[in-house]
């Protein structure tokens, strides 16, 4: 015979002044756990626990659930399910989805909630002819981007005869600007896969020009030499000229298709 707990009888038996021993009887408790994805997707919902017996997929407990489908979320690795929302302490269920050896304690309904760790990229710095700077910078999903105050600082790179003018996703500052000449960047990383950047560089400095000899000269040879240098773009040509005495110009020595030579070296000889 079973009575229940708090049950009200009479008559147990009917020998007067008998000795009744009664025996507990325990049945474990089923719990619905939930699993909070906690911005990820996909994977299982919920389960059934049959406390210190098994795990289940439905609340009639007729199919036993030996690990869970985990979810997934674009930028994050899945570490586990735990029992706070911060993720703290042991992972009940783990990254691979397999119960803990913890995991079955539940007296009652409970929600378990998913733990992410963002996942790192790396940004490579193609200096395109510069030198010196950083070469790469680890970045995290989610997170903007580290720079030039960042510790350590990302530095810019050198081009003798250029000035920086940023990290480009195109060549030629063409796609998303990452950086400013400056090094600094504001974006928040959402790529999910490393992205390469190429340096922007402008020609802004005019190229130096020297002419040697002597500016007097009677009926003698003299060697005039222009020497003319840019470091950035380069030369196209070079050409010395002579003045007359109405101002007109008259080419007497040219040197062109110089193809962006950094340096280039130009005589003239006369009499006259």
């Amino acid at each position: 015979v079973v009575y229940k707990d708090k049950q009200t009888v009479r008559n147990i038996t009917s020998v007067h002044g008998a000795i009744i021993d009664l025996y507990a009887v325990w049945e474990p408790v089923t719990a619905l756990i939930t699993l909070d994805p906690q911005e990820g997707s996909g994977g299982t919902g919920y389960f059934y626990e049959k406390f210190g017996v098994n795990f289940y997929t439905n609340s009639v407990l007729a199919e036993i659930l030996d690990r869970i489908s985990i979810p997934s979320r674009t930028g994050y690795d899945f570490s586990g399910y735990f029992a706070d929302v911060i993720g703290s302490g042991n992972a009940l269920i783990g990254s691979n989805g397999i119960f803990g050896i913890n995991s079955t304690y539940f007296v009652q309904d409970s929600t378990l909630f998913a733990k992410w760790n963002a996942k790192t990229y790396t940004l490579m710095l193609n200096k395109e002819g510069g030198t010196g700077g950083t070469n790469s910078v680890t970045v995290t999903y989610d997170k903007r981007v580290p720079s030039a105050e960042s510790v350590p600082p990302v530095e810019a790179p050198r081009r003798k005869g250029f000035d920086f003018k940023g990290y480009y996703t195109g060549k030629n500052g063409t796609g998303t600007k990452f950086y400013d000449e400056f090094m600094y960047c504001d974006i928040v990383y959402k790529s999910t896969q490393n992205t390469p950047l190429y340096a922007y560089w402008i020609d802004n400095y005019a190229p130096e020009v020297s002419l040697n000899g002597n500016d007097k000269w009677t009926n003698q040879k003299t060697t005039l030499t222009a020497f003319a240098s840019d470091f950035g773009v380069g030369l196209k040509s070079l050409t010395i000229y002579r003045i007359a005495d109405n101002g007109s110009l008259t080419a007497v020595a040219t040197a062109n298709n110089l193809n962006g030579a950094q340096t280039k070296e130009l005589t003239f000889e006369n009499t006259t």
